[in-house]
């Protein structure tokens, strides 16, 4: 049989590991809300600083083509040019009649 003492002390160490655990469980917890809320936080702060031309797109689209011509910085033969690559893009690569397709 254990004596007293020794299981008083195993008692107050068992209480004293529980009340050592639960804190620990809310220090993360309090951590990862902490990491929640910064992170959410960062993701606003950083659209509201993002200027408004730098929005994700596929690249030059017919509208700002336009746009260019009609301020002048690119000239019609320029803007047709750009017109026809898109057109390109757009339609797929171009099958030559002479080209075999080997099955490959």
């Amino acid at each position: 049989m254990i004596p007293a003492t020794d299981f008083e002390t195993v008692v107050a160490l068992a209480q004293a590991g529980s009340a050592a655990t639960r804190r620990a469980v809310i220090l993360v917890l309090v951590l990862i809300v902490f990491v929640l809320v910064s992170g959410i936080g960062l993701m606003m702060l950083r659209r509201l600083l993002k200027p408004e031309d730098e929005k994700p797109g596929d690249g030059m689209m017919l509208d700002d083509l336009r746009r260019l011509r009609d301020e002048g910085k690119l000239s019609s033969d320029e803007f047709q040019r750009a017109v026809e690559s898109i057109a390109g893009r757009v339609s797929g690569p171009e099958t030559r009649p002479d080209t075999k397709n080997t099955g490959l």
